[in-house]
Protein backbone atom coordinates (compact mmCIF):
# COMPACT_ATOMS: atom_id res chain seq x y z
CA UNK A 1 0.00 0.00 0.00
CA UNK A 2 2.11 2.78 -1.57
CA UNK A 3 0.85 6.17 -1.72
CA UNK A 4 -0.91 7.09 -4.89
CA UNK A 5 2.11 9.62 -5.49
CA UNK A 6 3.74 6.67 -7.45
CA UNK A 7 4.80 6.71 -10.78
CA UNK A 8 5.76 2.98 -11.23
CA UNK A 9 5.39 1.46 -14.87
CA UNK A 10 3.91 -1.69 -13.32
CA UNK A 11 0.47 -1.42 -12.77
CA UNK A 12 -1.57 0.24 -9.47
CA UNK A 13 -3.54 -2.93 -8.91
CA UNK A 14 -2.51 -5.59 -10.99
CA UNK A 15 -4.64 -8.58 -11.35
CA UNK A 16 -4.26 -11.61 -9.54
CA UNK A 17 -1.17 -13.35 -10.86
CA UNK A 18 -1.14 -17.24 -11.11
CA UNK A 19 2.68 -17.34 -10.33
CA UNK A 20 1.63 -16.03 -7.23
CA UNK A 21 -0.96 -17.97 -6.15
CA UNK A 22 1.51 -20.81 -7.01
CA UNK A 23 4.31 -19.11 -4.49
CA UNK A 24 2.34 -19.31 -2.11
CA UNK A 25 0.73 -22.75 -2.55
CA UNK A 26 4.65 -23.59 -2.32
CA UNK A 27 4.97 -21.86 0.73
CA UNK A 28 2.06 -23.67 2.33
CA UNK A 29 3.53 -26.97 1.57
CA UNK A 30 6.55 -25.80 3.43
CA UNK A 31 4.66 -24.63 6.50
CA UNK A 32 3.51 -28.48 6.38
CA UNK A 33 6.48 -30.30 5.67
CA UNK A 34 8.42 -27.91 8.20
CA UNK A 35 6.06 -28.59 11.26
CA UNK A 36 5.76 -32.38 9.94
CA UNK A 37 10.16 -32.84 10.05
CA UNK A 38 10.13 -30.97 13.51
CA UNK A 39 7.82 -33.41 14.84
CA UNK A 40 10.04 -36.12 13.33
CA UNK A 41 13.33 -34.76 14.61
CA UNK A 42 11.53 -35.24 18.61
CA UNK A 43 10.80 -38.16 18.22
CA UNK A 44 14.70 -38.63 17.91
CA UNK A 45 15.60 -38.50 14.10
CA UNK A 46 18.54 -36.49 13.85
CA UNK A 47 18.91 -36.01 10.16
CA UNK A 48 14.87 -34.00 10.52
CA UNK A 49 16.88 -31.19 11.93
CA UNK A 50 18.83 -30.26 8.88
CA UNK A 51 15.43 -30.26 7.30
CA UNK A 52 13.64 -28.23 9.45
CA UNK A 53 16.70 -25.85 9.23
CA UNK A 54 16.16 -25.15 5.82
CA UNK A 55 12.78 -24.46 5.79
CA UNK A 56 13.08 -22.48 8.81
CA UNK A 57 15.68 -20.31 7.10
CA UNK A 58 12.98 -18.72 5.22
CA UNK A 59 9.36 -20.05 4.83
CA UNK A 60 7.88 -17.25 6.98
CA UNK A 61 9.37 -14.70 5.17
CA UNK A 62 8.41 -15.92 1.84
CA UNK A 63 4.58 -14.97 2.82
CA UNK A 64 5.79 -11.67 3.98
CA UNK A 65 7.69 -10.67 0.98
CA UNK A 66 4.88 -12.22 -1.25
CA UNK A 67 2.20 -9.81 0.74
CA UNK A 68 4.46 -7.12 0.15
CA UNK A 69 4.73 -8.06 -3.42
CA UNK A 70 0.96 -7.61 -3.69
CA UNK A 71 0.41 -4.59 -1.45
CA UNK A 72 -1.88 -2.21 -2.89
CA UNK A 73 -0.38 0.94 -4.03
CA UNK A 74 -3.51 3.68 -2.46
CA UNK A 75 -4.07 4.19 1.25
CA UNK A 76 -7.57 4.14 2.13
CA UNK A 77 -9.28 5.98 4.75
CA UNK A 78 -7.96 4.75 8.13
CA UNK A 79 -11.48 3.70 9.02
CA UNK A 80 -12.43 1.55 6.20
CA UNK A 81 -8.92 0.09 6.75
CA UNK A 82 -9.09 -1.34 9.85
CA UNK A 83 -12.44 -2.04 9.24
CA UNK A 84 -11.03 -4.38 6.02
CA UNK A 85 -7.97 -5.54 8.75
CA UNK A 86 -9.96 -6.59 11.24
CA UNK A 87 -12.50 -8.79 8.86
CA UNK A 88 -9.56 -10.28 7.04
CA UNK A 89 -6.94 -10.96 9.45
CA UNK A 90 -8.57 -11.02 12.88
CA UNK A 91 -11.64 -12.42 12.07
CA UNK A 92 -10.08 -15.24 10.66
CA UNK A 93 -7.73 -15.79 13.48
CA UNK A 94 -11.03 -15.95 15.82
CA UNK A 95 -12.50 -18.71 13.17
CA UNK A 96 -9.90 -20.68 12.94
CA UNK A 97 -9.36 -20.61 16.82
CA UNK A 98 -12.69 -21.49 17.57
CA UNK A 99 -12.87 -24.18 14.89
CA UNK A 100 -9.99 -25.66 16.83
CA UNK A 101 -10.86 -25.59 20.25
CA UNK A 102 -12.93 -28.80 19.85
CA UNK A 103 -10.50 -30.54 18.90
CA UNK A 104 -7.88 -29.86 22.36
CA UNK A 105 -11.72 -30.75 24.22
CA UNK A 106 -11.63 -33.89 22.37
CA UNK A 107 -8.21 -34.25 22.97
CA UNK A 108 -8.47 -34.16 26.81
CA UNK A 109 -11.04 -36.84 26.77
CA UNK A 110 -9.24 -38.99 24.46
CA UNK A 111 -5.87 -38.67 25.32
CA UNK A 112 -3.28 -40.57 22.87
CA UNK A 113 -0.63 -40.79 25.64
CA UNK A 114 0.23 -39.38 29.30
CA UNK A 115 1.90 -36.24 28.48
CA UNK A 116 5.56 -35.37 28.14
CA UNK A 117 7.64 -38.18 29.23
CA UNK A 118 11.37 -36.40 28.51
CA UNK A 119 13.47 -33.23 28.98
CA UNK A 120 14.35 -31.60 26.52
CA UNK A 121 17.93 -29.55 26.30
CA UNK A 122 15.99 -26.83 24.51
CA UNK A 123 13.66 -26.20 27.28
CA UNK A 124 16.59 -24.81 29.13
CA UNK A 125 17.15 -21.03 28.11
CA UNK A 126 19.92 -20.21 30.52
CA UNK A 127 22.58 -23.31 31.29
CA UNK A 128 24.66 -21.52 33.67
CA UNK A 129 21.26 -20.48 35.74
CA UNK A 130 20.54 -24.17 35.27
CA UNK A 131 23.50 -25.49 36.24
CA UNK A 132 23.37 -23.48 39.66
CA UNK A 133 19.93 -24.79 40.53
CA UNK A 134 21.38 -27.83 40.46
CA UNK A 135 24.40 -27.95 41.29
CA UNK A 136 24.64 -28.36 45.37
CA UNK A 137 24.18 -24.84 47.14
CA UNK A 138 23.85 -24.18 50.63
CA UNK A 139 21.66 -27.05 52.27
CA UNK A 140 19.38 -24.39 53.69
CA UNK A 141 18.45 -22.84 50.17
CA UNK A 142 17.94 -26.03 48.27
CA UNK A 143 14.75 -27.80 47.26
CA UNK A 144 14.62 -31.28 48.54
CA UNK A 145 13.64 -32.56 45.69
CA UNK A 146 16.60 -30.24 43.39
CA UNK A 147 19.20 -32.14 46.17
CA UNK A 148 17.47 -35.95 45.45
CA UNK A 149 18.05 -35.18 41.21
CA UNK A 150 21.82 -33.93 42.30
CA UNK A 151 21.95 -37.36 44.71
CA UNK A 152 20.57 -39.47 41.92
CA UNK A 153 23.05 -38.28 38.92
CA UNK A 154 26.16 -39.88 37.96
CA UNK A 155 29.74 -38.35 38.36
CA UNK A 156 30.23 -37.23 34.96
CA UNK A 157 26.92 -35.17 34.41
CA UNK A 158 27.72 -33.81 38.38
CA UNK A 159 31.20 -32.53 37.03
CA UNK A 160 29.57 -30.72 33.69
CA UNK A 161 26.57 -29.05 35.60
CA UNK A 162 29.50 -27.73 38.32
CA UNK A 163 31.40 -26.52 35.61
CA UNK A 164 28.70 -24.91 34.14
CA UNK A 165 27.69 -23.15 37.28
CA UNK A 166 30.94 -21.74 37.95
CA UNK A 167 30.52 -19.93 34.54
CA UNK A 168 32.22 -22.29 32.42
CA UNK A 169 30.17 -22.36 28.78
CA UNK A 170 28.85 -26.07 28.05
CA UNK A 171 28.74 -27.13 24.51
CA UNK A 172 25.83 -29.57 22.81
CA UNK A 173 27.57 -33.02 23.56
CA UNK A 174 28.00 -31.50 27.24
CA UNK A 175 24.11 -30.34 27.60
CA UNK A 176 23.34 -33.26 25.57
CA UNK A 177 25.04 -35.94 28.43
CA UNK A 178 23.25 -33.80 31.57
CA UNK A 179 19.96 -34.06 29.17
CA UNK A 180 20.38 -38.06 28.87
CA UNK A 181 21.50 -38.71 32.87
CA UNK A 182 18.19 -36.48 33.86
CA UNK A 183 15.75 -38.30 31.20
CA UNK A 184 17.47 -41.98 32.79
CA UNK A 185 16.14 -40.77 36.07
CA UNK A 186 12.63 -40.62 34.77
CA UNK A 187 12.03 -44.70 34.68
CA UNK A 188 12.51 -44.70 38.83
CA UNK A 189 9.30 -45.09 40.71
CA UNK A 190 11.07 -44.12 43.60
CA UNK A 191 12.34 -40.80 42.01
CA UNK A 192 10.59 -38.57 44.36
CA UNK A 193 8.43 -39.05 47.60
CA UNK A 194 6.00 -36.73 49.09
CA UNK A 195 8.85 -35.72 52.00
CA UNK A 196 10.63 -34.36 48.74
CA UNK A 197 7.97 -31.67 47.94
CA UNK A 198 7.27 -30.52 51.78
CA UNK A 199 5.91 -27.25 52.55
CA UNK A 200 6.23 -26.46 48.83
CA UNK A 201 3.55 -25.12 47.24
CA UNK A 202 3.31 -27.51 44.19
CA UNK A 203 0.95 -26.03 40.78
CA UNK A 204 -2.55 -28.00 40.80
CA UNK A 205 -0.60 -30.57 37.52
CA UNK A 206 2.10 -30.75 39.60
CA UNK A 207 0.52 -31.39 42.50
CA UNK A 208 -1.92 -34.08 40.32
CA UNK A 209 0.97 -35.99 39.66
CA UNK A 210 2.60 -36.31 43.43
CA UNK A 211 -0.55 -37.39 44.57
CA UNK A 212 -0.10 -40.64 42.23
CA UNK A 213 1.35 -43.63 43.64
CA UNK A 214 3.80 -44.01 41.20
CA UNK A 215 5.38 -47.21 42.21
CA UNK A 216 2.20 -48.73 41.05
CA UNK A 217 2.30 -47.56 37.79
CA UNK A 218 2.77 -50.32 35.65
CA UNK A 219 2.64 -48.25 31.91
CA UNK A 220 6.29 -46.63 32.08
CA UNK A 221 4.92 -44.06 30.37
CA UNK A 222 2.67 -43.01 32.50
CA UNK A 223 5.67 -43.13 35.00
CA UNK A 224 7.91 -40.99 33.37
CA UNK A 225 4.58 -38.09 32.91
CA UNK A 226 4.86 -38.39 36.50
CA UNK A 227 8.24 -38.16 37.02
CA UNK A 228 9.09 -35.58 34.66
CA UNK A 229 6.14 -33.30 35.63
CA UNK A 230 7.73 -33.09 39.30
CA UNK A 231 11.51 -32.56 37.95
CA UNK A 232 10.53 -30.24 35.32
CA UNK A 233 9.02 -27.86 37.69
CA UNK A 234 11.86 -28.90 40.19
CA UNK A 235 14.32 -27.74 37.07
CA UNK A 236 12.17 -24.95 36.08
CA UNK A 237 9.60 -23.42 37.95
CA UNK A 238 8.82 -20.51 36.35
CA UNK A 239 8.76 -22.44 32.83
CA UNK A 240 5.40 -22.98 31.25
CA UNK A 241 6.49 -26.32 29.62
CA UNK A 242 6.24 -28.66 32.54
CA UNK A 243 2.21 -27.50 32.90
CA UNK A 244 1.65 -28.08 29.34
CA UNK A 245 -1.13 -30.63 30.21
CA UNK A 246 -3.85 -28.74 31.93
CA UNK A 247 -6.80 -28.81 29.86
CA UNK A 248 -7.97 -26.65 27.36
CA UNK A 249 -11.09 -24.96 29.37
CA UNK A 250 -8.22 -24.24 32.06
CA UNK A 251 -5.93 -22.52 29.07
CA UNK A 252 -9.24 -20.75 28.03
CA UNK A 253 -10.01 -19.04 31.56
CA UNK A 254 -5.99 -18.34 32.23
CA UNK A 255 -5.39 -16.54 28.66
CA UNK A 256 -8.55 -16.36 26.74
CA UNK A 257 -7.74 -17.24 23.30
CA UNK A 258 -5.00 -15.11 22.71
CA UNK A 259 -2.62 -14.57 25.46
CA UNK A 260 -1.54 -10.97 26.36
CA UNK A 261 1.33 -10.74 24.18
CA UNK A 262 -0.37 -11.75 21.58
CA UNK A 263 0.55 -15.72 21.32
CA UNK A 264 -1.87 -17.59 20.16
CA UNK A 265 -3.49 -20.15 23.12
CA UNK A 266 -4.91 -23.34 20.86
CA UNK A 267 -3.19 -22.71 17.13
CA UNK A 268 0.10 -21.85 16.73
CA UNK A 269 0.16 -21.89 13.10
CA UNK A 270 -2.64 -18.92 13.31
CA UNK A 271 0.27 -16.12 14.96
CA UNK A 272 1.32 -15.40 11.43
CA UNK A 273 -2.42 -13.72 10.59
CA UNK A 274 -1.54 -11.91 13.61
CA UNK A 275 1.87 -10.69 12.90
CA UNK A 276 0.66 -9.94 9.00
CA UNK A 277 -2.06 -7.47 10.62
CA UNK A 278 0.73 -5.41 12.56
CA UNK A 279 3.46 -5.56 9.39
CA UNK A 280 0.24 -4.25 7.44
CA UNK A 281 -0.46 -1.29 9.80
CA UNK A 282 3.04 -0.57 9.79
CA UNK A 283 2.77 -0.14 5.66
CA UNK A 284 -0.41 2.05 6.12
CA UNK A 285 1.96 4.50 8.46
CA UNK A 286 4.96 4.69 6.43
CA UNK A 287 3.39 4.01 2.88
CA UNK A 288 2.56 7.74 2.28
CA UNK A 289 6.52 8.16 2.47
CA UNK A 290 7.34 5.61 0.10
CA UNK A 291 7.23 7.84 -3.02
CA UNK A 292 10.26 6.74 -5.04
CA UNK A 293 11.83 3.72 -6.05
CA UNK A 294 14.74 5.06 -4.00
CA UNK A 295 13.28 5.76 -0.65
CA UNK A 296 11.65 2.22 -0.94
CA UNK A 297 15.18 0.73 -2.11
CA UNK A 298 16.56 2.97 1.22
CA UNK A 299 14.01 2.00 3.24
CA UNK A 300 14.49 -1.67 3.41
CA UNK A 301 18.18 -1.70 5.17
CA UNK A 302 16.77 0.92 7.14
CA UNK A 303 13.78 -1.88 8.90
CA UNK A 304 16.01 -4.57 8.45
CA UNK A 305 18.24 -2.83 11.35
CA UNK A 306 15.65 -1.31 13.13
CA UNK A 307 14.03 -4.61 13.61
CA UNK A 308 16.81 -6.37 14.13
CA UNK A 309 17.50 -4.39 17.44
CA UNK A 310 14.36 -3.92 18.69
CA UNK A 311 13.90 -7.95 18.22
CA UNK A 312 17.25 -8.38 20.61
CA UNK A 313 16.01 -9.30 23.44
CA UNK A 314 12.22 -10.36 22.74
CA UNK A 315 11.02 -13.43 24.41
CA UNK A 316 7.89 -14.92 25.21
CA UNK A 317 8.48 -16.55 28.17
CA UNK A 318 10.09 -14.45 30.81
CA UNK A 319 11.98 -11.88 28.98
CA UNK A 320 10.99 -8.40 27.26
CA UNK A 321 7.37 -9.25 25.65
CA UNK A 322 6.77 -8.66 21.79
CA UNK A 323 3.53 -7.58 22.09
CA UNK A 324 1.63 -9.05 19.16
CA UNK A 325 4.69 -9.27 17.40
CA UNK A 326 5.28 -5.73 17.04
CA UNK A 327 9.10 -6.36 17.29
CA UNK A 328 9.21 -8.84 14.97
CA UNK A 329 6.90 -6.76 12.63
CA UNK A 330 8.96 -4.43 12.18
CA UNK A 331 12.04 -6.63 11.22
CA UNK A 332 9.26 -8.41 8.34
CA UNK A 333 8.30 -5.24 7.22
CA UNK A 334 11.69 -5.50 5.49
CA UNK A 335 10.70 -8.40 3.59
CA UNK A 336 7.55 -6.90 2.81
CA UNK A 337 8.91 -4.11 1.27
CA UNK A 338 11.49 -6.05 -0.59
CA UNK A 339 8.41 -7.74 -2.36
CA UNK A 340 6.85 -4.38 -3.15
CA UNK A 341 10.54 -2.85 -4.50
CA UNK A 342 10.99 -6.05 -7.24
CA UNK A 343 6.98 -5.39 -7.96
CA UNK A 344 7.80 -1.88 -8.68
CA UNK A 345 10.77 -2.73 -10.21
CA UNK A 346 8.41 -5.42 -12.33
CA UNK A 347 11.49 -7.57 -11.72
CA UNK A 348 9.52 -10.73 -13.17
CA UNK A 349 7.75 -8.77 -15.62
CA UNK A 350 11.29 -8.20 -17.42
CA UNK A 351 12.60 -11.74 -16.90
CA UNK A 352 10.01 -12.94 -19.33
CA UNK A 353 12.72 -15.39 -21.12
CA UNK A 354 12.56 -18.97 -19.17
CA UNK A 355 16.23 -19.13 -19.62
CA UNK A 356 16.42 -15.92 -17.05
CA UNK A 357 14.48 -17.24 -14.37
CA UNK A 358 16.07 -20.71 -14.70
CA UNK A 359 19.28 -18.85 -13.80
CA UNK A 360 17.83 -17.17 -11.37
CA UNK A 361 15.73 -20.30 -9.51
CA UNK A 362 19.24 -21.92 -9.74
CA UNK A 363 21.40 -19.46 -8.48
CA UNK A 364 19.44 -18.38 -5.55
CA UNK A 365 18.88 -21.77 -4.78
CA UNK A 366 22.59 -22.94 -4.54
CA UNK A 367 22.93 -19.62 -2.34
CA UNK A 368 20.18 -20.90 -0.13
CA UNK A 369 21.79 -24.47 0.14
CA UNK A 370 24.99 -23.15 0.91
CA UNK A 371 23.94 -20.90 3.05
CA UNK A 372 21.32 -21.75 5.77
CA UNK A 373 23.74 -24.35 7.90
CA UNK A 374 25.77 -21.11 8.47
CA UNK A 375 23.34 -19.73 11.08
CA UNK A 376 23.38 -21.30 13.92
CA UNK A 377 19.63 -20.39 14.74
CA UNK A 378 18.27 -19.73 18.26
CA UNK A 379 20.92 -19.83 21.20
CA UNK A 380 18.70 -21.06 23.55
CA UNK A 381 16.19 -23.41 21.75
CA UNK A 382 17.93 -25.40 18.74
CA UNK A 383 19.52 -24.46 16.19
CA UNK A 384 17.14 -23.39 13.37
CA UNK A 385 15.42 -20.37 12.93
CA UNK A 386 12.42 -19.37 14.77
CA UNK A 387 10.56 -16.56 13.49
CA UNK A 388 7.66 -16.37 15.87
CA UNK A 389 9.85 -16.10 18.37
CA UNK A 390 12.16 -13.73 16.88
CA UNK A 391 15.42 -15.78 16.99
CA UNK A 392 17.07 -15.16 13.58
CA UNK A 393 20.41 -16.55 14.52
CA UNK A 394 23.46 -14.37 13.17
CA UNK A 395 21.98 -11.24 11.16
CA UNK A 396 24.10 -11.55 7.94
CA UNK A 397 23.63 -15.24 7.40
CA UNK A 398 20.02 -14.81 7.76
CA UNK A 399 19.51 -11.69 5.39
CA UNK A 400 21.28 -13.85 2.56
CA UNK A 401 19.68 -17.17 3.37
CA UNK A 402 16.12 -15.53 3.93
CA UNK A 403 15.90 -13.62 0.61
CA UNK A 404 17.57 -16.52 -1.14
CA UNK A 405 14.99 -18.49 -0.21
CA UNK A 406 12.17 -16.42 -1.22
CA UNK A 407 13.62 -15.36 -4.75
CA UNK A 408 14.17 -19.18 -4.95
CA UNK A 409 10.71 -19.88 -4.78
CA UNK A 410 9.28 -16.91 -6.86
CA UNK A 411 11.33 -17.73 -9.53
CA UNK A 412 10.08 -21.45 -9.77
CA UNK A 413 7.16 -20.22 -9.53
CA UNK A 414 7.28 -18.49 -11.99
CA UNK A 415 8.43 -20.95 -14.17
CA UNK A 416 6.02 -23.39 -13.24
CA UNK A 417 2.59 -24.20 -15.19
CA UNK A 418 -0.32 -23.36 -13.62
CA UNK A 419 -2.42 -25.67 -12.51
CA UNK A 420 -6.13 -25.34 -10.94
CA UNK A 421 -5.31 -27.11 -7.70
CA UNK A 422 -1.94 -25.17 -7.07
CA UNK A 423 -3.64 -22.06 -7.56
CA UNK A 424 -6.96 -23.24 -5.35
CA UNK A 425 -4.08 -23.99 -2.27
CA UNK A 426 -2.22 -20.27 -3.03
CA UNK A 427 -5.48 -18.39 -2.72
CA UNK A 428 -6.64 -19.78 0.69
CA UNK A 429 -3.22 -20.37 2.09
CA UNK A 430 -4.04 -18.07 5.18
CA UNK A 431 -7.27 -20.45 5.97
CA UNK A 432 -4.67 -23.89 5.30
CA UNK A 433 -2.18 -22.11 7.85
CA UNK A 434 -4.72 -22.61 10.74
CA UNK A 435 -6.22 -26.06 8.94
CA UNK A 436 -2.32 -26.73 9.66
CA UNK A 437 -2.88 -26.57 13.62
CA UNK A 438 -4.91 -29.38 13.60
CA UNK A 439 -1.53 -31.64 12.77
CA UNK A 440 0.79 -29.52 14.17
CA UNK A 441 -1.25 -30.03 17.64
CA UNK A 442 -2.93 -33.71 17.25
CA UNK A 443 -1.87 -35.34 14.37
CA UNK A 444 1.58 -35.23 13.14
CA UNK A 445 2.95 -36.56 16.69
CA UNK A 446 0.14 -39.67 17.02
CA UNK A 447 0.63 -40.86 13.38
CA UNK A 448 4.77 -40.55 13.82
CA UNK A 449 4.23 -42.88 17.15
CA UNK A 450 2.88 -45.59 14.85
CA UNK A 451 5.32 -45.56 12.14
CA UNK A 452 9.31 -45.15 12.33
CA UNK A 453 10.92 -42.77 9.41
CA UNK A 454 14.31 -43.35 7.90
CA UNK A 455 17.15 -41.92 9.31
CA UNK A 456 18.56 -40.70 5.89
CA UNK A 457 18.02 -37.66 3.97
CA UNK A 458 16.57 -38.91 0.85
CA UNK A 459 14.32 -41.76 2.33
CA UNK A 460 13.67 -38.73 4.91
CA UNK A 461 12.88 -36.47 2.65
CA UNK A 462 10.07 -38.62 0.64
CA UNK A 463 8.28 -39.71 3.26
CA UNK A 464 7.94 -36.17 4.98
CA UNK A 465 6.67 -35.09 1.23
CA UNK A 466 4.00 -37.63 1.24
CA UNK A 467 2.95 -37.51 4.80
CA UNK A 468 2.79 -32.93 4.51
CA UNK A 469 0.54 -33.73 0.96
CA UNK A 470 -1.46 -36.47 2.90
CA UNK A 471 -2.08 -33.77 5.38
CA UNK A 472 -2.57 -30.42 3.10
CA UNK A 473 -5.13 -33.07 1.01
CA UNK A 474 -6.94 -33.69 4.23
CA UNK A 475 -7.44 -29.88 5.00
CA UNK A 476 -8.96 -29.51 1.73
CA UNK A 477 -12.79 -30.43 2.91
CA UNK A 478 -12.36 -28.23 5.83
CA UNK A 479 -11.14 -25.19 3.81
CA UNK A 480 -14.10 -25.77 1.39
CA UNK A 481 -16.55 -26.46 4.06
CA UNK A 482 -15.51 -22.73 5.10
CA UNK A 483 -15.89 -21.32 2.06
CA UNK A 484 -18.90 -22.40 1.13
CA UNK A 485 -21.02 -22.04 4.52
CA UNK A 486 -18.58 -18.70 6.22
CA UNK A 487 -16.59 -17.19 3.63
CA UNK A 488 -17.04 -14.24 5.63
CA UNK A 489 -15.10 -15.41 8.44
CA UNK A 490 -11.83 -16.80 6.38
CA UNK A 491 -11.16 -13.97 4.41
CA UNK A 492 -14.02 -12.80 2.10
CA UNK A 493 -16.08 -10.20 4.03
CA UNK A 494 -17.47 -9.29 0.47
CA UNK A 495 -18.64 -12.60 -0.08
CA UNK A 496 -22.78 -12.93 0.97
CA UNK A 497 -23.04 -16.41 1.89
CA UNK A 498 -25.74 -18.98 2.94
CA UNK A 499 -25.28 -18.39 6.71
CA UNK A 500 -24.42 -14.90 6.98
CA UNK A 501 -24.64 -11.93 5.07
CA UNK A 502 -21.36 -9.99 3.45
CA UNK A 503 -19.81 -7.64 6.32
CA UNK A 504 -18.05 -5.59 3.76
CA UNK A 505 -19.03 -3.74 0.72
CA UNK A 506 -17.55 -4.01 -2.42
CA UNK A 507 -16.53 -0.47 -2.73
CA UNK A 508 -15.08 -0.64 0.95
Amino acid sequence: MATTQETSTAPLNPPRLDWVDTARAFGMFLVFYGHFVEDVFHMGNEPALLQQKLVYAFHMPLFIFISGFLAKTQTPPVVPFLKKQVLTRLLPFLAMTVAIFPFHLLDDAFPSDHGPTEIRGRYVRDWQAFSARLAPPAEDQALASRQRLWAQLPAPAQGILSAGAAGDSLGGPERDQVITALNALLDRPDLFTDEHFAGVDLPEAAREQLQLDRAALTDSLALRHANWTLAWWTLSPDSRHWSRNRSAWGRLREYGIVKLQGWPTFNIPTWFLLCLFVVELIHYVVARFLTSTVRIAAAIPLFAVLGWFATVDADYSGGTLDIWFSRESLFLYSFYLLGLLLRRLDLWGMARQRGHLLWGALVSTAVLLLTFDLNPGSPVHKPVVLINLSKHGDPLWFGVTAVAGCLAIACLARLAPSYRLISYVGRHSLLLMGMNGLFFHFGNERLLQNVVLPASHLPLMFWCTVASLGTMALSIPLVRAFERYLPQLVGQPRVAGPWLPALLRNHA
